[in-house]
């Protein structure tokens, strides 16, 4: 990648040697030999060179040796690695052997070795991008209930909601009916009767929600969304919120009202915010799996979700008066640095929302800006107290 003007001249050489590091019995140096494979496809794909077809078919064709009815373990793991590789980085040279290689990699779905079934549950999401239509037609009914077997099985399951979801970006619309099998396990992993919530599955729901849209919505109100907030105050959290508030914006205010809530919750030195519309009982049930999460990490988390998400209609600086003011006296620097940027972030809003509502003759509405302008005063001068220390 550094030199690949240099690197050029060596490519031949490079792919007769890499297969000995792509079959080492170590995993790290399979997994370091495929990220050279990666960089080596790329200097490929830069350059016009007659050579390039032949180089891709050498390569084709020693994965395909490597996944052989005596191959070894490390052998055929390093192969799919391969394979993952060439139907991301060679365009349509896969094309005219897509067939071929898709049966080949499916004849380990039931391999024994789980590192083995685990690629081949990675690699699905990449045979299906690459020629959606056959792959629908062919081969998704089997890839399905392999998946479905997958995040049935403890040790599996993360690989396979994170398959899933990126297969939903993949096939979109193609995998609704397949929901009604795949919205309780997604329900039963994150919000486990014992056990730690998946992230997985987090992320797979916002996923799905992209990609599925409306389809979604139903099965998201239907109790997903109340066993995602179970699952505590995440970055993963707040990514699948995202994505879901995109893609269904039906469903905003209400992730926004438990995403505030979960904020209030989340920052220790604020009393419960008044006006929520969220019950006492929700808000315990919401904080029962990260309670023993507490600390700047946390906090922080809370601050630049504050600052960052949608929350278009809420009039947030009372509750920054209240709970982000505070930290900016923290002990923590990174604590300090996002309460700073998360009053300044709110203050920015508030100033928006005040110009755009500048013409309302609304009465309420004047007295509302009269009170904002009051707030913003304050905020702005404690914000720029901090910043001058």
């Amino acid at each position: 990648e550094n030199a690949s003007t240099t690197f050029n001249v060596h490519v031949p050489e490079f792919v007769d040697a890499i297969w000995v590091a792509l079959r080492d019995p170590k995993q790290a140096v399979r997994e370091r030999a495929v990220e050279a494979l990666r960089a080596c496809l790329h200097v490929i794909e830069k350059r016009e060179t007659r050579w390039r077809v032949q180089w891709y078919y050498r390569m084709c064709e020693a994965a395909q040796v490597g996944l052989g009815k005596n191959a070894s373990v490390h052998s055929i793991h390093g192969s799919l690695l391969a394979v993952g590789e060439l139907l991301r980085n060679t365009g349509e040279f896969m094309m005219s052997r897509y067939r071929e290689v898709a049966d080949i990699v499916l004849t380990y779905l039931k391999h024994r070795d789980q590192l083995v079934r685990r690629s081949i549950t990675s690699l699905l999401p990449r045979i299906a991008h690459f020629l959606r239509d056959r792959f629908v037609t062919n081969y998704l009914k089997i890839c399905m209930e392999h998946i479905l077997f997958v995040l049935r099985t403890p040790d599996e399951r993360a690989s396979g909601f994170v398959a899933l979801g990126e297969m939903a970006g993949a096939l979109g619309a193609e995998l609704v009916p397949s929901l009604p099998s795949i919205t309780p396990l997604l329900h039963e992993a994150i919000a486990p009767r014992r056990g730690r919530p998946s992230l997985e599955a987090i992320t797979c729901v916002g996923s799905f929600a992209k990609a599925m849209g409306l389809a979604m919505e139903r099965h998201i109100r239907g109790g997903l969304l109340d066993a995602m907030f179970s699952a505590g105050l995440s970055d993963k959290l707040v990514d699948a919120l995202e994505s879901i508030s995109t893609s269904i914006p039906s469903l905003l205010p209400t992730i926004q009202e438990r995403l505030l809530d979960c904020i209030a919750q989340a920052l220790p030195k604020s009393s419960t915010r008044s006006g929520s519309t969220v019950s006492r009982a929700t808000r315990s049930n919401s904080f029962q799996h990260f309670v023993d999460s507490s600390g700047p990490v946390l906090v922080q988390l809370a601050l630049r979700t504050l600052a960052n998400f949608n929350f278009k209609g809420h009039e947030l600086l009372e509750l920054a008066r209240e709970s982000v003011i505070l930290y900016l006296e923290d002990e923590d620097s990174s604590t300090r640095k996002a309460a700073a940027i998360c009053c300044c972030r709110l203050v920015a809003h508030s100033l928006s929302a005040s110009s755009t509502s500048q013409f309302s003759s609304n009465r309420s509405n004047r007295m509302g800006g009269a009170k904002r302008r009051r707030l913003v005063e304050e905020d702005s001068g404690k914000t720029s107290y901090c910043c001058s220390c």
